[in-house]
């Protein structure tokens, strides 16, 4: 078991005339025990993977960094997803090269609050947007969104509603490392964006706690990759998350998912009608199954039908 208590995982890629401030952020952290950092850097080209090799050289013993040669996210690898399985803290914090965290008692305080409060999975807290003016119209929208949940900062909010959108960013987020299952992990692959995607497996097992407090600066630039992606293709995406979580998570969070995801297919034509039948031929399996007196090629007759529904749908939902 490690001697530490705290993960901190950061993600770089191509991040280099931002990632000082970054790392001053995260070595000005002052917590009662030590804690681990763990740099992802997939195969920067700009200078990034050069930079933090400098600052782990006169940081001796404090970084781990995981250098790729080549670009893991356009092979379809999920970097977050492969880095937690290998994380045995009892707690991670997150951050991507291009945010920064403003305070040096937030892990601190994360670490408490989540320690008095065994329900809470995910905890977050209050943070600064700071946008370069190349995407206004993302910024507005993301402003106005965070604006409408009256209830993103109450100290404990409903787990479940992370399956109506994601109101945690990366850089805020705490997770204790237990609520997320390896085999989710480990079947991950390229959904993105994945930062949602953790947070509701996380919040399978619990709610989400907040911390009142701003510590943490999110920026909001015109090089950012999910920013950067028209509103179609983030639509798409996020359609891509909730179909893979609706079919792996469990208990009322994957019924909240199911839900969110029938009703974000109620705008697409024709899915509706297959989504709804596929929910049909599954509830036929279950009662062959229960009464045990069809014949084997009913079943399979059934399946069938099942399988060519995945099919169709996966070839317009992917």
């Amino acid at each position: 078991m490690t001697e530490h208590e705290v993960t901190v995982l950061l993600l770089t890629y191509n991040q280099r005339h931002m990632i000082d401030r970054t790392l001053d952020g995260i070595l000005d952290q002052r917590t009662e025990k030590p804690f681990r950092i763990v740099v992802h850097d997939d195969a920067s080209t700009d200078g990034t993977r050069e930079r933090l090799q400098q600052v782990a050289a006169r940081h001796p013993g404090r970084f781990e960094l995981v250098l790729q040669e080549k670009n893991q996210l356009s092979q379809g690898v999920s970097i977050t997803a492969r880095v937690l399985l290998n994380i045995d803290t009892e707690f991670v914090a997150l951050c991507e090269g291009d945010d920064y965290w403003t305070d040096p008692a937030k892990l601190q305080l994360q670490v408490e609050f989540m320690r008095e409060n065994p329900w809470c999975t995910v905890c977050h807290h209050e943070f600064t947007i700071l946008g370069d003016g190349g995407r206004p119209e993302y910024e507005a929208n993301l402003r106005a969104y965070l604006n409408s949940l009256p209830w993103r900062t109450q100290p404990r909010i409903d787990g479940n509603r992370l399956a109506l959108g994601n109101f945690v960013r990366t850089c805020t987020s705490m997770i204790r490392r237990s609520a997320l299952r390896d085999e989710v992990l480990r079947a991950m692959h390229d959904v993105r964006p994945g930062d949602h995607l953790l947070f509701c497996m996380a919040a399978e097992q619990g709610d989400v706690g907040f911390i009142d407090r701003d510590m943490a600066t999110y920026r909001l630039h015109s090089e950012g990759s999910w920013a950067m992606l028209d509103g179609a293709e983030r639509a798409a995406r996020q359609l891509g998350v909730y179909w893979f979580l609706a079919a792996h998570l469990r208990g009322p969070m994957q019924h909240a998912l199911q839900e969110m995801l029938l009703h974000m297919l109620v705008g697409t034509p024709g899915l509706r009608d297959r989504y709804q039948a596929l929910r049909d031929l599954r509830g036929q399996i279950a009662q062959l199954a229960a009464a045990g007196t069809q014949t084997a090629d009913a079943l399979e007759s059934t399946l069938a039908r099942v399988a060519k529904l995945e099919q169709q749908l996966a070839q317009r939902v992917g």
